[in-house]
């Protein structure tokens, strides 16, 4: 939700960011704000996330600054109202949108308005409490909001706003010993919020001497604290981050970057070229530096990674051997978005004048290797021989690429897996079926996929100690083979058979040991299906059930009049135990309450109560009060319903689920 939000800010006031600054002609003029913005694309953006989330309560933030043009804050109101109306139309969730001391909106809407509030020190938490307080009545009942209150500055002032009123900071108190910087830094502030615009010519030069100075103070006090705390440190440099945003702001040094790259092989070729710095001194020195050339760039072709500053011939840089490969987006950023590091090179400036010197970050804006990308599509794996890894190769250039991705290991190896794409975009999935030495320790290891000798992609491999009966024959009834417990119980090696829910009616079940239902699979189960269940129970059999949704627990054999209901009461830090003097706890794996260590998400998501005293509940949750194994008899045989969050956990390859399997499966 965070990143589609970023993603409509951007669209709204990155992109057209001079939309922002009263003193441009161009954001003064209403028909060219309209302009500027494509309608079309922030209210399908604005609808898509409302309709997708449907949030009770949003909040326009940043309306108020005197430099934002009116007309900003009305496009940007009136878009929302369209969208609200639509949403009305379809019957959908309508959120209640309140605008923090925005303008008024033209027309009248139940679900808009406007109002006045107090920022100051306020906490983040603080502001969506007040806000849901007194407008809460717009939308009915509204949960309470533990959500981020952030804002994207539009002109460096506010940066330096937020810095000093930020959410992140204020949840820790400031350390006394950086009291007389803070006190020198609000004053700074209190000057940069009486500015109209941007200042210039002598205005300017009283600003950055201000600035220099209060830079001068945070470096002396660095200085004379080498053993700083890391929340001092963390503080003062996000401070001093600020003030030179706003002294590069004011000299107005803006750096203009080209960026063409090809591949040669295992290494990136990249032509960075330099067009124009303004800002620059003419009579000052600049230099480049790189220091990524510290990490296995070449620059140039020579040591070091310092080159002079030089305009419209372009910097050589080659890739070390070892690259880590970057995933560009797919599907505009709605399958996987950009996964990369960023590339920064730094332009450094020594002007005639103390004040006018700077130092630009300046980010390169290229992927590493961006030729083709491998992703493991499996990133946990158990070390067992036949486990499958699953790798999606994406061409994303516009060569053909032809080679095989395996994974060669002494201790674990795989046939190589051909793949040939011939045309940007085109992707393929292929399957790696490891083979796995015994003598590999027990542990987790992270283990290459390569191509070649160059390690692409990589995974987690996990051993334990699992012991299974071989000799059970397992009924796993699921509505796919390769769900998360079939996966677990193939690397039990027991001998195993796959039946979907709609088939069971048909199928033999008297000759298997035990039948096993999956992972809401009873759904798909027919009344002739549970007839035949419950007759193979009577007659000796053995059902194992894992968690399934209330519904079909009614048509379990024998159900003693459960009850089950939703609860997101028992996350990770819920204590789950189980009875030592139960089998299920020692036969054939011990399990100890430390073995639960490690769990992933909840532990279960519901809570299950019966009033019969012939079930047996052989392992709960907290004091007894929710069951997580419940068993009784039917007949000859027994039915075993497991009240866990256990498909997580064989995801995630954890050791006690997979253990609890087995001792499911042999008792």
């Amino acid at each position: 939700l965070r990143g589609r939000a970023y993603a409509i800010s951007r669209t709204l006031d990155a992109e057209h960011g001079f939309l922002n600054l009263s003193h441009v002609d161009a954001a003064a003029n209403q028909e060219y704000v309209r302009s500027a913005w494509d309608d079309d694309t922030v209210r399908s953006r604005l609808y898509a996330v409302f309709a997708d989330f449907k949030p009770d309560l949003v909040l326009v933030n940043g309306l108020e600054r005197p430099e934002t043009s009116p007309h900003v804050g009305e496009v940007l109101l009136e878009n929302l109202k369209v969208v609200l109306e639509r949403l009305r139309s379809e019957k959908r969730n309508i959120p209640s949108v309140v605008a923090i001391a925005g303008p008024p909106l033209s027309g009248s809407s139940k679900n808009v308005k406007t109002a006045k509030l107090t920022r100051g020190r306020s906490s983040a938490l603080h502001v969506a409490t007040s806000v849901r307080a007194k407008y809460g009545d717009l939308a009915g009942f509204i949960p309470p909001i533990e959500a981020f209150y952030t804002t994207l500055p539009g002109y460096p002032k506010d940066r330096l706003r937020n810095v000093m009123d930020n959410g992140r900071l204020l949840r820790v108190p400031r350390p006394s010993t950086i009291s007389a910087i803070d006190s020198i830094v609000r004053k700074v502030a209190l000057l940069l919020d009486s500015w109209r615009s941007v200042p210039r010519g002598r205005a300017g030069d009283r600003a950055l001497k201000v600035l220099v100075a209060a830079l001068g103070e945070i470096d002396a006090w660095t200085d004379g604290h080498p053993r700083a705390t890391e929340l001092e440190r963390r503080i003062l440099l996000d401070w001093r981050w600020s003030l030179e945003s706003v002294r590069l702001k004011i000299i107005g040094a803006v750096p203009y970057v080209r960026v063409s790259d090809s591949v040669l092989t295992a290494v990136q070729l990249v032509y960075l070229t330099i067009d124009s710095v303004r800002g620059l001194d003419p009579r000052g020195q600049t230099q480049v530096i790189f220091p990524k050339a510290k990490e296995g760039w070449i620059l140039n072709e020579r040591p070091g990674d310092r080159a002079a500053f030089v305009t419209g011939e372009p910097y050589r840089l080659i890739s070390p051997r070892s690259l880590a490969l970057d995933l560009p987006r797919d599907i505009e950023g709605l399958e996987r978005p950009v996964y990369a590091s960023p590339w920064h090179f730094f332009i450094v400036h020594w002007a005639t004048i103390k004040e006018r010197s700077f130092s630009l970050r300046v980010d390169a804006g290229f992927l590493g290797a961006p030729r083709f990308s491998v992703e493991v599509m499996t990133p946990i794996a158990m070390a067992v021989n036949g486990e499958r890894i699953a790798v999606r190769i994406t061409n994303q250039s516009r060569d053909g690429v032809r080679d095989s991705v395996a994974v060669r290991l002494n201790e674990v190896w795989s046939d190589a897996a051909p793949f040939r794409l011939n045309t940007k975009g085109s992707q393929q999935v292929d399957t790696l079926t490891l083979k796995v030495s015994p003598e590999i320790p027990d542990g987790t290891h992270f283990v290459n996929v390569t191509i070649g000798s160059d390690p692409v992609a990589g995974f987690l491999l996990r051993k334990f100690p699992l012991l299974t009966d071989t000799s059970h024959s397992v009924v796993v009834v699921a509505a796919d083979s390769f769900d998360a417990a079939s996966m677990a119980i193939r690397r039990t090696a027991m001998s195993a058979r796959w039946v979907i829910p709609s088939e069971l009616e048909r199928s033999s079940l008297p000759v298997a040991d035990v039948v096993l239902i999956s992972e809401f699979a009873s759904e798909g189960i027919s009344r002739g299906g549970w007839s035949n269940v419950r007759s193979y129970v009577e007659q000796g059999g053995r059902l194992v059930v894992l968690a399934q949704r209330p519904g079909p627990l009614q048509k379990l054999p024998g159900e003693p009049q459960l009850s089950i209901a939703p609860s997101a009461k028992y996350d990770t830090s819920a204590k789950l135990s189980i009875d030592t003097l139960d089998f299920l706890s020692t036969s054939p794996n011990d399990l100890k309450e430390e073995s639960w260590m490690g769990w992933l998400y909840r532990r279960t998501m519901w809570q299950v109560q019966t009033s019969s005293r012939t079930v047996e509940v052989p392992a709960w949750f907290g004091e007894r009060e929710n069951p997580a194994i419940l068993r009784w008899h039917v007949g000859h045989g027994t039915v075993t319903y497991v009240n866990m969050n256990l498909g997580h956990q064989f995801l995630n390859v954890l050791p006690a689920a997979h253990q609890l399997l087995a001792n499911l499966l042999a008792n």
